[in-house]
């Protein structure tokens, strides 16, 4: 695919993923496509996405007020193979405090799919407001 394509697939699939809409995400995804987290953090990764972003969406947006937060890209680099998303998540939780937080997103696609996807971020901080 080209990498405007694969830019594109990787928008509708960080956007799925940001309102918890699994089916939506799926779609964009290859069967058997992997989700890699830092070793920090109480998820244990690599494994398939389909088990990952349930437990991600029933485990961890709940902790957001509403279940919600905003999300803005700060930037993106495309090729034939990856796209590489960085952004910024921030919303209120359901403590009162508020989030913020950096990411850079690592997708890894294979015939226009997401093979690989890999996160990363301040996994001490994400934890403690997240996982905790």
């Amino acid at each position: 695919m080209s990498p405007g394509q694969n830019l594109n697939s990787a928008r509708e699939f960080l956007a799925a993923y940001w309102r918890a809409d699994l089916a939506a995400a799926l779609t964009r995804c290859a069967p058997g496509a992997t989700i890699e987290l830092a070793k920090s953090l109480p998820l244990v990764t690599p494994a398939p996405v389909t088990d990952v972003l349930p437990r991600i969406f029933r485990d961890v947006y709940p902790r957001f007020e509403g279940g919600r937060f905003d999300v803005s890209i700060e930037a993106t680099l495309a090729d034939e193979e990856r796209v590489l998303v960085e952004y910024t998540a921030r919303g209120r939780l359901t403590t009162g405090s508020p989030f913020d937080c950096r990411y850079a997103a690592v997708l890894e696609f294979a015939a226009g799919k997401i093979e690989r996807l890999r996160m990363y971020t301040d996994t001490r901080y994400v934890a403690a407001a997240l996982m905790s």
